[in-house]
């Protein structure tokens, strides 16, 4: 029989074999039952009337029910507390794929940064276990790339988020914290294929039903390469739909006979909003040229199926022996040595160029929008087109400029002909030959036949630097050489180059040859 021990209003304790148990009353409906651990009866009541005392005073509203909560959820582990966090994200209809990656993402800081609680979920811990991902890395030879550092970043920036919201924390200890320069570290950048690449690729997938790939499995820790011969009889259309629509991998995946509409005026592929990367209805127009090749390949095709019931995951595989394969033909077909040593130096056809790009599935999004940047005539149609709400993601990430196209685009300096060469230097005034004629001109002061006469004998021959910049001067009242010499020049100079736009001679700059040589010929005149 238990032993029971019953205070006034303060509960009671019992004994369960040799420990003492407490049971008190928070409410009306709700009396608690907890052990004390302990067989010491006084320590057990010195527990009672704590718990006893906690509870009157958050009846009273004395202590915070949220901030004990947050005090209960700190002591759990944080591993608990990011699976939870991913089943809540698996709840928003995110991609499982995404999913694994945040789960990934969060176990692998919290373990290289010993955070194994909530408490220990701070700024130094983040950033010392992600650089130590940047510097040595199980996965990576060399440390994970900038762009996969920021990406734990989000993941764990997403999880303190979501743990504040949910009243687990009081602050977000890591939104803060800034990311890395993903150009600055780019480890895997793709490039645009040309269009004879294009046809000889697809002439190899055409060809046979299978390729024989490279496959990679770890055998006792150790990773291991060895080649095997893989079905993929579709491949071709494959290539051919991502090359016409630019659709991701996981969208091409997604296709069925139903995802085309052939038969309208605009001919188009509709993926649905599960299967979208941005989780919305993407219907994407098809040029008519492919609509002939479609109809035939979809006529016996069984509705509601995947067209593709393949691995896309092993479709850069494909992709990549295509490519060898039709590379190793190309060169086949040198007809010299000398050719086909130049063929060898060239990135025709490979899988990783010269600049470290390679040519993957989604290398087919990359030469798709690159083309439409070719020829669409707006930034708003090029970004529709390539299903992007960012124009730096259309212009700057997947554009491949040919050099063909920018070497045509290069301005052309026109050369003058020597008539039209003869003109401009005589309207700029650089035509040294160019004849000061005063003939025409009125002389700057006095009478026609006085000084002027004297002036037209003195610069007769005299070469003008700039041709016009001297114009027509409105001459003053008639006087002589010498009241001449004392009165101020009020003619009107005609001179474009110093002239502002009301006519007056702009005040300060370089001194130009016409302005020399208008000063010598005042001179003159005042001498």
């Amino acid at each position: 029989m238990a032993e029971t021990n019953r205070l006034k209003s303060s509960g009671c304790l019992f004994k369960r074999g040799r420990i003492w148990h407490a049971r008190w009353t928070v409410s009306d409906t709700e009396r608690p039952t907890r052990s004390c651990g302990t067989s010491d009866k006084a320590t057990a009541q010195r527990m009672l009337n704590k718990w006893v005392e906690e509870a009157n005073a958050r009846r009273k509203g004395l202590i915070d029910a949220a901030a004990e909560g947050r005090a209960v959820e700190a002591r759990r582990p944080i591993a608990e507390h990011a699976e939870e966090f991913c089943r809540f994200v698996d709840g928003k209809g995110r991609e499982p794929k995404h999913t694994e990656n945040l789960r990934l993402a969060l176990a692998r800081v919290f373990e290289h940064g010993s955070i194994a609680t909530l408490d220990d979920l701070t700024p130094s811990r983040v950033v010392a276990a992600l650089d130590r991902f940047l510097t040595t890395d199980k996965f990576k030879v060399g440390g994970i790339s900038h762009r996969t550092a920021s990406h734990y970043l989000r993941a764990v920036k997403s999880f303190a988020i979501w743990a504040v919201g949910d009243r687990r924390m009081v602050a977000d200890p890591v939104g803060h914290l800034p990311g890395w320069n993903a150009e600055t570290d780019r480890r895997r950048e793709r490039r645009a294929l040309s269009d004879e690449e294009v046809s000889r690729i697809l002439a190899e997938a055409d060809a046979s039903p299978s390729v024989v790939v490279e496959r990679r499995k770890r055998v006792d820790g150790l990773v291991v390469t060895f080649t095997c011969t893989a079905k993929a009889p579709g491949r071709g259309m494959l290539y051919r739909i991502a090359l016409a629509t630019g659709l991701r991998a996981g969208e091409l995946a997604s296709l069925t006979p139903e995802s085309f509409d052939l038969e309208g005026e605009d001919p188009t592929v509709t993926v649905a909003a599960v299967d979208s990367k941005h989780r919305q209805k993407d219907v994407q127009m098809i040029s008519e040229s492919m609509v002939p090749m479609l109809k035939g390949w979809l006529e016996d095709k069984a509705a509601g199926l995947p067209l593709f019931p393949l691995d896309m995951g092993k479709a850069a595989s494909w992709l990549k022996a295509d490519l060898a394969t039709a590379r190793a033909r190309w060169l086949a077909e040198s007809s010299t040595k000398t050719e086909r040593a130049q063929r060898e130096r060239s990135d025709f056809l490979r899988y990783t160029d010269g600049a470290g790009r390679v040519t993957d599935l989604h290398a087919c999004r990359h030469t798709f929008i690159t083309n439409v940047n070719e020829t669409a005539p707006t930034m708003s149609v090029a970004m529709t087109l390539a299903r992007h709400s960012d124009p730096k993601l259309t212009m700057k990430t997947y554009n491949h400029p040919k050099m063909a196209n920018v070497r045509a685009a290069l301005p052309r300096v026109p050369d003058a002909t020597p008539d039209q060469q003869y003109a401009t230097m005589k309207a700029t005034g650089t035509d040294d030959a160019y004849q000061v004629d005063l003939s025409s001109e009125p002389a700057f002061g006095g009478d026609q036949n006085g000084d002027s006469a004297r002036l037209k004998r003195r610069h007769l021959g005299f070469k003008s630097s700039q041709a016009g910049a001297l114009g027509s001067i409105t001459p003053g009242a008639q006087m002589n050489a010498t009241e001449s010499r004392n009165a101020p020049f009020e003619g009107v100079l005609r001179y474009p180059v110093q002239a502002d736009a009301s006519g007056a001679m702009k005040a300060g700059g370089r001194t130009r040859t016409g302005d020399l040589q208008f000063t010598k010929l005042l001179l003159y005149q005042l001498s």
